[in-house]
């Protein structure tokens, strides 16, 4: 599950891969990037695929946009890979993708997730996370 992320709202998009190596992408939705969102956005995943398959959210690190959702993810024990905005860029150009929406950019998120083994996100310790003043505690 990948996930485009703005300052008020994101676009989720669902995808599988099946072992004929063909992907498979459901219908985006969009959320409000707030707390309410982000249960929203888990109530959501949890109708996609009932069965107990794998799940991997795949985040771009858009400005801090991103990290309130992070937190979020990570605290209810949900797997989460944060992605650098240069490394997106780079496989959106080895795609045939040429227009860009929050719809296509998550779907080409998941796309990417799908394909690739990504790194899991680790957020930081609870000491540094009372240093932040972002984002604030959901």
């Amino acid at each position: 599950m990948a996930i485009d992320i703005a300052k008020d709202t994101f676009v989720a998009c669902f995808g599988r891969i099946e072992t004929s190596q063909q992907l498979h992408f459901g219908k985006e939705a969009t959320f409000d990037n707030t707390p309410a969102g982000f249960a929203a956005l888990l109530a959501w995943k949890a109708k996609q695929q009932p069965t107990a398959a794998p799940r991997w959210f795949v985040v771009e690190a858009t400005g801090v946009y991103y990290e309130a959702l992070a937190y979020f993810l990570a605290d209810n024990a949900q797997a989460l890979s944060v992605l650098l905005p240069n490394k997106v860029k780079h496989f959106a150009q080895s795609t045939e993708l040429k227009s860009k929406t929050d719809q296509l950019d998550a779907r080409l998120l998941c796309h990417l997730g799908l394909e690739r083994a990504l790194p899991a996100w680790q957020p930081p310790t609870p000491a540094l996370r009372q240093l932040r003043p972002w984002p604030a505690s959901a």
